[in-house]
């Protein structure tokens, strides 16, 4: 069993990578806690080749910030189950080679034009890069990124964008948004692609197309059409009012009275 929380992207690549069984679930508080099947596990066909690619894949975890694990083995020395721990305090590193920030110069285009002219104090969402999952039983999708509105942080929008890839990996985007049927989910298509309207009826995401890169004005619009439709209106801040404590007069013939000349 595995616990971990952020940065958590190429964990969820090295499952699909050795083909790991799995089955996870969001924790109260943000992280995921992740059961994976072991080599002795019923449903494992072939315990060496499935132990051998288990091994393999531990050193991913060394990739996430915070995490930790422990699972019960059985020793061949014959002692019995035992039970191993290990966390994000030990001293080990990993050989597998952290992700970039970004897979592509659009992601970081898009990022960067947020940042410029919706990010910080000029407006009330916040981006973050691939904080959220979404599970879809024997796999998972990752979006790029997350709105989240800074005034509620339930109102979250996730932002996918579907850019220059080949038809088998858009073939398997396609299957994962229908899977999904997320509402709150806001896929950014690339009209480049061999893919139509069509492709994207009967999902409860949202879908724009764009020519070259996407339009930020465009995207805030359905953003905020989205999250009203999904979470309702949007909560306003109270206006905080400043007062100046007026400095009362003093009465007639109050204080000390003067002395006599």
């Amino acid at each position: 069993t595995i616990e971990v929380a952020g940065n958590y992207k190429d964990l969820w690549k090295y499952i699909k990578l050795f083909k790991l069984m799995f089955w996870a679930e969001p924790k109260r508080g943000g992280g995921y806690r992740i059961d994976l099947d072991g080599p002795i596990s019923p449903f494992v066909s072939s315990t060496l080749r499935y132990g051998r690619q288990l091994a393999a894949f531990l050193p991913a975890l060394f990739l996430c910030d915070q995490w930790r694990m422990h699972a019960y083995v059985h020793p061949p020395q014959g002692r019995g189950e035992m039970l191993y721990r290990l966390d994000h305090t030990c001293s080990l590193h990993s050989h597998f080679t952290r992700s970039g920030e970004f897979d592509s110069q659009l992601e970081a285009n898009f990022a960067h034009e947020f940042e410029q002219k919706v990010g910080g104090k000029r407006g009330h969402w916040q981006l973050t890069r691939e904080s959220e999952v979404l599970l879809l039983g024997d796999t998972v999708m990752v979006p790029d990124f997350v709105l989240t509105d800074t005034n509620d942080e339930k109102r979250r929008i996730l932002v996918e964008l579907v850019g220059f890839w080949h038809p088998q990996y858009l073939r398997r985007k396609v299957e994962k948004v229908r899977a999904a049927q997320c509402a709150h989910l806001l896929l950014l298509v690339y009209k480049g692609l061999n893919v139509t309207e069509e492709a994207f009826q009967d999902v409860a995401s949202e879908v724009i197309f764009f020519q070259h890169s996407p339009v930020l004005k465009e995207v805030m619009e359905t953003v905020e059409t989205m999250a009203e439709r999904v979470y309702g209106p949007r909560p306003r801040r109270k206006r905080e009012h400043t007062y100046k404590e007026k400095r009362r007069p003093k009465k007639a013939g109050a204080g000390n009275a003067p002395e006599a000349s």
